[in-house]
């Protein structure tokens, strides 16, 4: 957890710290998606006013690094994080809100 930090996770130095809180986290069956829940291919954060798209530098790392998982920390890298943040922000905004592709841009 991090004490300070910039606006933002992506290049910044978090001042680390322990954390004693309550934290309530539900996971959503596949059953119960709403239509649009199915169009997401990534993780997902929801608060009660705030939904939070994840991005990682690969879309599936287990995938893409099948024979030697720990291989990401050496390959992991912030333009890729980036471009599939906004890939991933595109997919959110058009499943959830019913935007264009002109529109999401």
């Amino acid at each position: 957890t991090h004490a300070a930090q910039g606006d933002s996770e992506l290049d910044g130095t978090g001042i680390e710290t322990s954390l004693t809180g309550i934290f309530e986290i539900s996971l959503i069956k596949q059953a119960d998606f709403n239509d649009w829940q199915e169009e997401l291919d990534f993780p997902l954060g929801e608060t009660s006013s705030t939904y939070i798209v994840h991005s990682f530098t690969e879309i599936d790392y287990l995938e893409t690094y099948f024979d030697n998982p720990e291989d990401i920390y050496a390959n992991s890298d912030l333009n890729d994080a980036m471009g599939n943040a906004y890939t991933q922000t595109r997919k959110f905004l058009i499943a959830r809100f019913g935007l264009t592709e002109d529109e999401a841009n």
